[in-house]
């Protein structure tokens, strides 16, 4: 299946590039994430090699968010 952009709603300064696979997975993602989202602290989020891989803007530690993100 060929990749498509997406802008993600309410948040229209980042795109997802997808195949549309895992869509259950990555709505989740997005709902533990979207305090960081509103604050524009996600820089990146990638998955390679079966890791998922989130870069912040910041230095700042968001064990609360991360813990959730453990649980999935």
């Amino acid at each position: 299946m060929r990749p498509s952009f997406v802008t993600l709603e309410n948040h229209s300064a980042y795109v997802m590039k997808t195949d549309g696979s895992h869509l259950k997975f990555f709505m989740q993602l997005l709902a533990i994430l979207q305090p960081l989202f509103m604050v524009k602290e996600i820089y990146t989020i990638e998955v390679k090699n079966g890791k998922l891989i989130i870069e912040l803007r910041s230095e700042k530690l968001h064990f609360d968010i991360f813990e959730k993100l453990l649980n999935m």
